[in-house]
């Protein structure tokens, strides 16, 4: 499936790419992970003095570690883009075809709760957003149960993020420039329409966005 192989590639990036987190930045209550983790896979996620974590020696499946202790086993799935919001542990299950998935943060009532293939998702107040790779990778959003689930955004998009209540993606139907939007996928607007970049690995600090200029020749 081409979205395994693109996890393939993201963990490269993450290995050269792994100072893209904001170190020691406490994450808002109502948003599931970090921006730069999300780019990067969202094989982490730290909410007050928990980490949530793939273990990679337990096939990538989700642990916890409160105050540093020692990892206590959440599922037995291979699992990606983890967010954390409240009591719940939202996550892309490889082994249901990428499909969305949330479980309580002991573990317990784990369910499918999208059916579709995900990628870059995170979690942001009451909503669900990701890139749909059943529908050619176009924005979807959903409520945080799975309901009411859209496309918001009808482009072939990578890496998106959201900062300051502001959803900003790379748009590859428009070579791949730097787009923003409303939450609601309205008012696109693409911001530096003027320079030869392809952009990849979107995060947003302080103000600004970072990128990598994935132009070659």
């Amino acid at each position: 499936m081409k979205l395994k192989k693109l996890i393939v590639i993201a963990v490269l990036g993450l290995i050269t790419l792994s100072g893209c987190g904001n170190k020691g930045e406490t994450l808002p209550e109502n948003m599931g992970n970090s921006d730069g983790n999300i780019t990067n896979i969202g094989s982490v996620c730290e909410k007050g003095d928990t980490l949530y974590y793939q273990n990679y020696e337990d096939n990538f499946s989700i642990y916890k570690s409160v105050n540093g202790k020692d990892g206590v086993k959440l599922n037995d799935s291979t699992s990606y883009f983890i967010n954390v919001v409240g009591d719940y542990v939202y996550y892309v299950n490889e082994n249901s075809d990428f499909h969305i998935y949330k479980m309580k943060t002991d573990g317990s009532e784990n369910t499918e709760i999208i059916s579709q293939a995900a990628y870059y998702m995170t979690v942001y107040g009451d909503k669900i957003y990701y890139v749909n790779y059943d529908d050619n990778q176009a924005i979807y959003m959903a409520n945080i149960d799975g309901s009411d689930n859209k496309k918001i955004v009808d482009s072939t998009c990578y890496y998106p993020i959201i900062a300051e209540d502001t959803l900003f993606y790379v748009d590859y139907t428009n070579d791949g420039k730097v787009t923003k939007a409303n939450l609601d996928g309205t008012s696109q607007e693409v911001l530096d329409d003027l320079n030869n970049i392809t952009a990849a690995y979107l995060n947003y600090y302080e103000g600004k966005l970072y990128y990598v200029n994935a132009v070659t020749g």
